[in-house]
């Protein structure tokens, strides 16, 4: 049997998971680890947490299933993006990792651009950033870094003993780095690599630690995003993929170029990406530890059963009783002033209205984004939903309901590793181009038609959303950071 192995490694978790050439998963483990925040602005991890998270993981899938290391014929990698992780001269690490969202950096990036006089794109502002801050308010710490890598570049770093660096990105940062060296001397990172580039070999150490076989040819695919892009067939015009995870990300592929809105030219000749990160997901998260699905009923939810317990609370009426949730909790980098609201509250409601309008307004915020691409001329027929969110068979029909358009879940919602699976059978020439590697892998398993009945009635109450969310912003200015 000719296996591959992705790696996704996450905010909250590390995943992986075996597939057979066909798409099929053979496998599936996660191991969990946490976000450190030790000031609200604050947003670090641990890597030798990943690491450990990743090795159980990768043991305890081979031990649950008929998978033999000699079969694994390659290992891709993706995960987070741009979390700093710095290295000394002996390659162990300095400090926790600084990752993507966090935010106190800001004004050592307002400088950095004052100085280069233009903005920087999201990956050098959040290279730079951590760095500078470093440099300001830990001198010592920054005087020992040898080598800086991402989250997911440590995790090769950790299965081939090679310090390597997204290709992607690479050449962007080295250009920022010459002009800005004078003044901000920088470390050095690591070798840079391409979305389907073998990037090392398994290690005989990293061997023993993962109960994998020494010598596997190890491939960085890119972050958690594009892969899920690949995993979902994104390969031609109106197709959307929404990634339900801690940040909902949204894609919608395009013939057309439009500056500012497509923002990656696909691999596939003439396709262009849109590409947005909503950050409601960890609002679903917030919901379920701070109200209740916690405690007693954590080895419940955490099962393979949780969605269908989750989904069981939530059935209610359509629109939650006429309770309306803003999901805005300053958590987008466009609008950091909003906060959160639940509106219309009555002693007719209890926790299971609660929970299912944070599902609608989830799904309002959502179809927000989908109605500003339209209106620029972006064509959305089908939404391909993936990611944890994405488990919940209700949670997908509501999507649907508010939207209008039709979702269809894909046969394995853990589409970042997916991803990573199919560079991994690129990067060893088991397909011959991203075409052929997902006609191959991708299948799809189910789909939530739109109820016209049920769409009719969130119309009406997407306005209602829409105006609490307008005649609230002034007000949200007024309180502004006393509200954080």
């Amino acid at each position: 049997m000719k296996v591959t192995l992705g790696i996704d490694l996450g905010t909250s978790r590390c995943k992986v998971a075996f597939f057979g050439l066909d798409g099929k998963l053979l496998e599936y483990a996660f191991g969990e680890y946490p976000v450190y925040r030790p000031s609200s602005s604050y947003a670090e991890q641990n890597p030798e947490e990943w690491w450990e998270s990743l090795c159980k993981s990768i043991r305890e899938a081979l031990q649950k299933s008929n998978i033999t290391s000699t079969e694994v014929l390659a290992i891709g990698i993706t995960g987070q993006d741009h979390g700093v992780v710095c290295l000394d001269d002996k390659g162990n690490i300095i400090r926790r990792a600084i990752i993507y969202s966090d935010r106190r950096y800001q004004p050592q990036i307002e400088r950095l651009e004052e100085t280069l006089r233009k903005p920087l794109e999201a990956g050098a502002r959040r290279l730079f950033g951590p760095l500078l801050w470093m440099r300001e308010n830990e001198p010592q710490t920054y005087k020992t870094i040898s080598k800086v890598t991402t989250s997911r570049g440590f995790i090769g770093y950790k299965l081939t003993g090679k310090v390597i660096f997204s290709r992607r990105q690479f050449d962007e940062i080295c250009d920022i780095a010459k002009e800005i060296n004078e003044v901000y001397p920088l470390p050095l990172l690591g070798q840079p690599y391409g979305d389907f580039d073998i990037a090392g070999y398994v290690t005989g150490g990293a061997a023993e630690e993962t109960g994998l076989n020494a010598g596997i040819p190890v491939i960085m695919g890119p972050w958690d995003g594009m892969c899920s892009i690949f995993a979902a067939g994104l390969l031609k015009e109106g197709i959307a993929v929404e990634i339900a995870g801690a940040t909902d990300v949204i894609s919608v592929s395009s013939a057309k170029f439009l500056p500012d809105i497509t923002r990656f030219q696909h691999v596939i000749p003439a396709i262009w990406l849109t590409y947005h990160s909503l950050r409601v997901g960890m609002i679903h998260d917030w919901f379920k530890e701070k109200f209740g699905f916690s405690g007693e009923r954590t080895t419940e939810l955490v099962g393979p059963d949780q969605y269908s317990l989750l989904d069981a609370e939530a059935e209610v009426e359509l629109g939650s009783r006429g309770l309306i949730f803003l999901p805005k909790f300053g958590l987008d980098l466009q609008d950091t002033i909003s906060r959160g609201v639940f509106f219309g509250i009555s002693l007719n409601h209890d926790r299971r209205h609660f929970y299912r309008a944070v599902l609608e307004g989830i799904a309002y915020r959502v179809r927000e984004y989908i109605e500003e691409l339209e209106s620029l001329g972006i064509i959305v027929r089908e939404v391909r939903i993936c990611g944890g969110g994405a488990k919940s068979d209700l949670w997908n029909q509501i999507r649907a309901d508010v939207t209008g358009k039709p979702y269809v879940k894909l046969n394995t919602v853990e589409t970042g590793c997916l991803g990573a699976s199919i560079c991994a059978g690129i990067g060893v020439k088991l397909f011959n181009n991203l075409k052929e590697a997902t006609e191959s892998m991708v299948r799809t398993s189910k789909r939530f038609e739109p109820i016209r009945q049920n769409h009719e009635e969130y119309n009406r109450l997407y306005e209602i959303y829409r105006e609490v969310d307008g005649r609230l912003k002034p007000v949200f200015e007024k309180l502004g950071k006393r509200s954080t």
